[in-house]
């Protein structure tokens, strides 16, 4: 879906859909005109974003936070999301 789509779906402004973009908060890949294709999933995942912010989370917070629940961490993930969790 374009980014327009996506921001009358969420109500996340398209300049917050390109701020979360260039954080790594949400991935889209470009199609051969360099617009933007985001898939279905980005509609939880701003959802999401949006709970961590108003929530008071930074941006990297949240970052840290959705590496955890998206599984980056492969072998230290209890350790290094109990101790993100904690300093939370």
């Amino acid at each position: 879906m374009k980014i327009s789509q996506l921001s009358k779906i969420t109500g996340a402004s398209i300049r917050s859909i390109r701020h979360y973009e260039a954080t790594q908060l949400l991935t889209a890949s470009r199609l051969r005109n360099g617009y933007r294709e985001i898939d279905e999933a980005a509609i939880e995942r701003i959802k999401t974003i949006k709970a961590y912010l108003n929530l008071g989370l930074t941006t990297k917070q949240i970052e840290e936070t959705l590496k955890c629940t998206d599984g980056y961490y492969e072998d230290d993930a209890e350790q290094v999301c109990r101790q993100m969790k904690d300093s939370l």
